[in-house]
């Protein structure tokens, strides 16, 4: 896979890996903009290329200027702005994010209580994965 990759929904060879990095993911419509929280993970279609962002951070909706504040990931946090005529959004889900720390911390708790042990694939201790 290729990192540096755009994705565009006009290209129908995208099409697969466009729903693959979709797939816990929600569109917004613009007149909801103003409910999303900052530090929501979001990706967004450019409207006029068809070009998939990478993940990104939401930061900050201004409804007066028609902007939208976000940054990325990284050592240099950049941030850039957006505008909101010129894309679609998609937000990661939040009940999926939630459901995954549910069962992050149910399995850390069956390890620490020693109910829990991490094997490699032939069955034998892993101790380099061991916290």
């Amino acid at each position: 896979m290729n990192k540096n990759k755009v994705y565009n929904w006009n290209n129908p060879e995208d099409s697969d890996k466009i729903k693959e990095y979709l797939q816990n993911y929600t569109r917004i419509y613009p007149r909801h903009y103003h409910l999303i929280f900052n530090g929501t993970l979001i990706r967004y279609f450019n409207n006029n290329t068809g070009d998939l962002s990478k993940v990104c951070v939401f930061v900050k909706y201004n409804k007066e200027k028609n902007t939208i504040l976000v940054s990325g990931f990284g050592k240099k946090k950049t941030m850039w702005v957006i505008y909101p005529d010129d894309i679609t959004i998609f937000i990661e889900e939040r009940n999926i994010i939630k459901e995954c720390n549910d069962i992050k911390e149910k399995l850390y708790t069956l390890y620490k209580l020693d109910l829990l042990r991490i094997v490699d694939e032939n069955g034998k201790l892993d101790k380099t994965s061991l916290v």
